[in-house]
């Protein structure tokens, strides 16, 4: 096999371009993220914000049911408790802000 073909597969090559993109990861990928295993799954960045949030509470606050705490966070009946916990996620920062002026009163 040729080297260029070597780099394409081993992901040093952008895939559909040829573009240089970095260090080999060791499966094909593209900069454009088109490529199946480059999406991400949207029900496992759920789960894991999901996670994040409830073990945060839980060591920092030693709160167990984080229901209420994330609904007074995000008020509104739009959207489950995992899909608030992923826009607290994209902002933890700021959540974490809230929950120590919040929650230590």
């Amino acid at each position: 096999m040729g080297e260029i073909a070597e780099m394409l597969l081993d992901g040093t090559l952008d895939y559909l371009t040829g573009e240089y993109i970095g260090k080999p990861c060791g499966y094909p990928r593209s900069l454009d993220g088109s490529l199946p295993w480059e999406r991400p799954n949207y029900n496992q960045s759920k789960e894991a914000a999901y996670k994040g949030v409830r073990n945060y509470l839980k060591k920092r606050f030693g709160i167990t049911d984080i229901i209420p705490v994330v609904n007074q966070y995000l008020p509104g009946a739009g959207k489950s408790l995992k899909q608030k916990c992923l826009v607290i996620q994209k902002d933890f920062g700021a959540f974490v802000g809230w929950t120590s002026r919040e929650l230590r009163k």
